[in-house]
């Protein structure tokens, strides 16, 4: 009782119930008011087939956190909308209607595939919902900006460490890409095309963890870190238009 629920993976909207029924309960018991159970920032992981509408009130009341994966669109979109409908494709990854019902949702990968595709592949599908079987739960789609925030001023508040991390401010660690396109350019960038989006320098806590050799060369400097060889090719088969399925990394076996 009085602890934090958190890092947790959650499946299917009745899971969801039972983790809200559960903290509840356990808030009660330990006599915590409305502000202290929302201090906790219970959090809840995958966004696969939850919240459903009527819960995302809940969710807001409870200051839960949701932590979404992208990959469900793609990865469990098809068979929802086989097994119970097109209608509950609105329940995978709803990332819209929680952000519009004021509950803090903030971005996983939660696979190895995305060494493969990159972080900005998952990012791109929530602007675009694309996936190899056509756009799932397009009432879904939220713009670039909320995306990126997603993965980097919100992130932090996940793991309590906001006044330390997804922002670069004067002391907070100067963590830092350089990336290879204007991500908010969406004249020169359309939103399906952000997965081409990838780092050419990472910095971590002011240190050089990757710096590519095209940008090394142009600053006169020594590459650093491994070379993302299956990104870079990825990418470039995107960009020359020649892969035209694959676009649900969750069914990628090349990765």
């Amino acid at each position: 009782a009085g602890l934090r629920f958190s890092n947790t993976h959650i499946a299917g909207d009745r899971t969801l119930d039972i983790t809200m029924d559960m903290i509840e309960l356990g808030s009660k018991e330990a006599g915590m008011s409305a502000e202290q159970i929302r201090a906790k920032r219970h959090a809840s992981d995958h966004c696969r087939l939850n919240p459903r509408p009527e819960q995302v009130p809940r969710l807001k009341q409870l200051g839960m956190i949701m932590s979404c994966a992208p990959k469900y669109i793609g990865g469990d979109g098809p068979e929802v909308a086989k097994d119970y409908g097109e209608k509950y494709l609105d329940w995978v990854v709803p990332m819209r209607s929680m952000l519009e019902g004021g509950v803090m949702v903030v971005y996983e990968s939660d696979t190895h595939e995305v060494a493969g595709v990159g972080n900005f592949y998952y990012l791109g599908q929530m602007v675009t919902r694309e996936t190899d079987t056509g756009v799932l739960g397009p009432e879904q789609k939220i713009n670039r900006v909320l995306a990126l925030k997603t993965a980097t001023t919100w992130a932090p508040y996940y793991l309590f460490k906001e006044k330390e991390l997804g922002t670069l401010e004067q002391g907070k660690f100067a963590d830092l890409q350089v990336l290879n396109k204007d991500y908010f350019d969406a004249k020169a960038l359309p939103d399906n095309m952000i997965k081409t989006v990838r780092p050419l320098m990472t910095v971590v806590g002011g240190k050089t963890a990757y710096l590519d050799p095209s940008l090394a060369a142009e600053l006169k400097l020594q590459p650093e870190g491994i070379q993302p060889e299956q990104l870079i090719k990825q990418i470039n088969e995107w960009e020359a238009g020649t892969n035209k399925t694959g676009l649900d990394a969750t069914t990628n076996k090349d990765q």
